[in-house]
C-alpha cells in the first residue's frame, strides 16, 4: 500500500502530508532532508499504521532535532490509536488537531475534527461537547470509552 509524501512551504513553516499507511515502505530519507525549524504534519490520509511502520516512524522522529518545533494536525483515528497505545508516538510534537468517532442515537457512524481545546477534563473526567449527527441531526457521542481514546490529550 505504501506511503505518499507532499511537501509545502508556507513561509518560515513546512507543511508535510502523509496519506497512505505506515509500514516497510515509509520512506525516512524523504522526510529528513525536509526537516525546518516550524513543520506541520498533516496526518488525515493516515489509514493504517503497521508495528514495522510504528518503528520507522519512530525513528524518523528521533532525527529531527530537538530545536524544531512540530505541530500534528488533523490526525486520523489510525494515527490517535497509535499515539495513545506508544508513548513516545509524537515525542516532542503535540497534536492540536484529530479526528474523533462519535455514533448518533440512530446508529449513524461519522467522524468530527475537533481541535485540541475542544473537549475539557473536568474533576478527571472527559468533557465531550454536544455534537449533532451530520445525517439527522441528533445527538450524538464519543464511539469509543473517551479514557482510551482521548488519553493523548492528557
Amino acid at each position: 500500500m505504501g506511503i505518499s509524501i507532499d511537501i509545502i512551504d508556507e513561509g518560515d513553516l513546512r507543511k508535510i502530508y502523509f496519506m497512505g499507511s505506515f509500514d516497510e515502505d515509509l520512506e525516512i530519507d524523504k522526510v529528513i532532508p525536509s526537516i525546518k525549524p516550524k513543520m506541520v504534519f498533516n496526518m488525515k490520509g493516515i489509514n493504517k499504521i503497521t508495528s514495522f511502520g510504528v518503528k520507522l516512524w519512530i525513528d524518523l522522529l528521533k532525527q529531527i532535532p530537538e530545536t524544531s518545533t512540530i505541530i500534528f494536525e488533523e490526525c486520523s483515528t489510525s494515527f490517535v490509536d497509535q499515539a495513545n497505545m506508544i508513548s513516545n508516538f509524537v515525542q516532542k510534537g503535540e497534536i492540536s488537531s484529530y479526528y474523533a468517532p462519535f455514533i448518533c442515537e440512530n446508529d449513524h457512524e461519522f467522524e468530527i475534527l475537533l481541535q485540541r481545546d475542544d473537549i475539557k477534563v473536568k474533576d478527571g473526567e472527559f468533557v465531550i461537547p454536544n455534537i449533532k449527527c451530520e445525517t439527522c441531526g441528533a445527538d450524538s457521542e464519543l464511539d469509543e470509552f473517551a479514557e482510551d481514546y482521548l488519553g493523548f490529550l492528557e
